[in-house]
């Protein structure tokens, strides 16, 4: 997979090789629009980052709320939620070593 950290050093060639390649885009209302591939691959940067973070306030909401509940059914039905929240850490994590 791509956010294997393994894999860092060839996806950091590979960006070299294209940063200055153009990409043309299609945008929502079916207009081509052309970026060149650095730009595109910043703004991704960007959203990836602010999903980090929205995820990383998310699981801090979870797990104080499972700490909270007593019923062990229910207990159990959010901590598999919470499982997944720390999947998504685990992967932003990656991405940062």
């Amino acid at each position: 997979p791509i956010d294997e950290p393994q894999y860092g050093f060839l996806y950091a060639k590979l960006c070299r090789q294209f940063r200055k390649k153009h990409v043309d885009v299609i945008d929502q209302d079916g207009r081509s629009e052309k970026y060149r591939f650095r730009q595109l691959l910043i703004i991704c940067c960007r959203k990836e980052f602010n999903t980090d973070d929205i995820q990383e306030i998310e699981y801090e909401k979870r797990k104080l709320e499972l700490e909270a509940i007593t019923d062990e059914k229910k207990h159990q039905e959010e901590a598999e939620k919470l499982e997944d929240l720390i999947k998504a850490k685990r992967r932003k994590l990656g991405n940062i070593v």
